[in-house]
C-alpha cells in the first residue's frame, strides 16, 4: 500500500513571491498616479487569489476533505462579508470605503451654517483661476510664492464651509469662487465669497448623478468669462448665469406683485417650481398651480398667501418660514397648466363658483391630459377646504381654459411640433367647447375617452346639436 503523497507547497509559494514582486514593481518602480497603482494592486490580488484557488483544488495534494473545508471557509467568509459589510463609495485613490450594513448613512451638515473662520491672511496673486487648470490651462500659477516645505510652514485655515457632495473644482475671479454641488435630488451652481466662505448666491435644477466607483455629484469646473459663468452638470445640463448674482433679488421661483405703473415690485411668496396657472376668485383670493419635482412630491393647487414659502428650493431662501402645504394634491391630472373660475351664477351642470384646472399630461404620454374641477369652501376664518373631481379624461396637452359669456367652457390644446410631442393621431392644436350634459351628474365617474371630433367642423356641430 503506497504512502500518501506530501503536500505540494512550492506552487503556492511561487504565486505569493510573484505577487509580492509585482506589488513592489507597481508601487516603487512605476511612475504613475496612485489611482493606477491601487487599480494595479487589485488586479494583481485578483489574479493571485484565482491562482491560489487553482493550486488548492488541483495541485496542492491536500486531502479532498481538507480542500473542501478550506474552500467552504473561504466561501463562508465571502458570504458573511457581503451580508455584514457594504461599500459606501471610493476615495479619490479608488480605495473602497467599507462600513457595516446597519450603520446609519452620513448626513451632511447644514450647508447654510456660517463658515468657520481661521487665522490665516489672504495672499492673492495677480491672475484669477477662472477655468479648469488656471489661466493658461496648464495647472500653473506664477504667483503667489508658496512655501516649498509644508512640514515647517503648513498652510493655515482661512475658513471652512460645509457644502454638498461632488468632485467639482472652483473657478475664481476676484472675490468670487464658483463651484457645483449635489443637494439631494438637485444640482446647484454655488458662488462663495473667497475671503469669508459665505454663500453669495446659488442656482439649482433637478438632476442627480451617482455611481458606485465615482461617487455622487457633479465633477466639472465652471468657466468664468467676463460677467458670465458657464457650468456643465454631471448629467449634461449646461447653464449660463450672471457672475455677480444668478438671481440677485431671488425673484425666480417667486410670486411677484407689481404696482399698476410697473415701477414697484414686491416679492409676494417664494418656493415655487413651475407655476403655469394663476387665478383670483371673487373674494380676491389668489390660487395657483405647481408641478411635481424637486421638493414637490406631487402636482399641487395652492392658495397664494403673502410671505409664505411653498417648499421648493429651500437653499435659495435661507430663513424662510415653514413650508405651506398645498390646498389640493392633485389626483386626476398631471402637470397642471391653467386655471379658470366658473362664475357663481353660471349653472354649467351645477358647477357655479367651482375652479377648473387644465392638465398637460405625463411626459411622452401627453394624450393623458385632463381637465379637473375643484369645489372650494371658504371657512369662517378665511382658510379654504377643497374637493377635487374629474371633469374630462384624455384631453391632450391642455394649455388654457376660459368661460364664455354664454356659460360654455373653452379649452385650447397645444399643437404639433417635434415628433415626440405629438400626443396622438387625434386632431390637436385646436380649441374645444364644452357644454353641460343633462345626463351626466356632477362628480360622477367620467367616460374613459373624450369624444374628439377629428378635423371635421360640421361633425362637431352635429355632435353639439345631438348632445346639447
Amino acid at each position: 500500500m503506497s504512502s500518501p503523497q506530501s503536500t505540494r507547497w512550492w506552487p503556492a509559494l511561487v504565486v505569493v513571491v510573484l505577487a509580492a514582486l509585482r506589488w513592489g514593481q507597481i508601487w516603487f518602480f512605476r511612475d504613475s498616479d496612485r489611482q493606477f497603482k491601487v487599480r494595479g494592486t487589485f488586479q494583481m490580488l485578483g489574479v493571485a487569489v484565482v491562482l491560489l484557488l487553482v493550486w488548492l483544488l488541483f495541485f496542492s495534494r491536500l486531502r479532498v476533505r481538507t480542500r473542501l473545508l478550506v474552500l467552504g471557509a473561504l466561501l463562508a467568509a465571502v458570504g458573511a462579508s457581503a451580508l455584514l459589510v457594504r461599500v459606501r463609495g471610493f476615495t479619490g485613490d479608488l480605495i473602497p470605503i467599507l462600513e457595516w450594513r446597519w450603520a446609519s448613512p452620513e448626513v451632511a451638515p447644514s450647508r447654510h451654517l456660517a463658515p468657520v473662520e481661521g487665522s490665516a491672511q489672504v495672499v492673492r496673486g495677480g491672475a484669477d483661476f477662472a477655468q479648469i487648470l488656471g489661466p493658461q490651462r496648464n495647472g500653473v500659477l506664477a504667483e503667489p510664492a508658496l512655501a516649498p516645505v509644508w512640514d515647517q510652514s503648513p498652510p493655515q485655515l482661512l475658513w471652512r464651509q460645509p457644502i454638498g457632495a461632488g468632485w467639482a473644482g472652483f473657478a475664481v475671479q476676484g472675490r468670487l469662487a464658483v463651484t457645483l454641488e449635489q443637494a439631494a435630488e438637485r444640482e446647484e451652481i454655488v458662488c462663495y465669497d473667497l475671503l469669508t466662505g459665505a454663500r453669495r448666491w446659488a442656482h439649482g435644477y433637478p438632476a442627480r448623478f451617482e455611481e458606485s466607483s465615482a461617487g455622487i455629484g457633479p465633477r466639472t469646473v465652471p468657466t468664468i468669462s467676463g460677467e458670465r459663468v458657464y457650468a456643465t452638470g454631471a448629467t449634461g445640463i449646461l447653464t449660463c448665469l450672471d457672475l455677480a448674482a444668478a438671481d440677485p433679488k431671488a425673484w425666480r421661483g417667486s410670486i411677484l406683485r407689481l404696482s399698476p405703473d410697473g415701477q414697484q415690485v414686491e416679492r409676494f411668496a417664494t418656493g415655487l417650481r413651475f407655476s403655469y396657472g394663476m387665478a383670483f376668485n371673487l373674494e380676491g383670493d389668489l390660487f395657483f398651480t405647481d408641478n411635481r419635482g424637486g421638493e414637490n412630491p406631487g402636482e399641487e393647487l395652492n392658495v397664494g398667501l403673502r410671505d409664505r414659502f411653498y417648499g421648493q428650493n429651500p437653499s435659495k431662501f435661507p430663513g424662510h418660514p415653514p413650508a405651506q402645504s398645498p390646498l389640493v394634491s392633485v389626483q386626476y391630472g398631471v402637470a397642471p397648466t391653467a386655471l379658470a373660475f366658473n362664475a357663481p351664477t353660471n349653472e354649467f351642470g351645477a358647477t357655479g363658483g367651482d375652479l377648473f384646472m387644465a392638465c398637460w399630461g405625463p411626459d411622452w404620454l401627453f394624450n393623458r391630459g385632463s381637465i379637473v374641477r375643484v369645489r372650494l369652501l371658504r371657512q369662517p376664518g378665511g382658510a379654504y377646504r377643497a374637493q377635487e373631481f374629474p371633469f374630462a379624461h384624455e384631453v391632450p396637452k391642455v394649455t388654457a381654459l376660459a368661460f364664455a359669456a354664454n356659460g360654455d367652457l373653452y379649452a385650447t390644446l397645444f399643437g404639433r411640433e417635434a415628433p415626440g410631442h405629438q400626443p396622438s393621431p387625434m386632431a390637436d392644436g385646436a380649441i374645444y367647447r364644452f357644454l353641460p350634459a343633462a345626463w351626466v351628474e356632477p362628480g360622477a365617474a367620467v367616460q374613459s375617452k373624450f369624444p374628439f371630433v377629428k378635423g371635421n367642423v360640421s361633425s362637431g356641430k352635429k355632435l353639439f346639436e345631438e348632445r346639447g
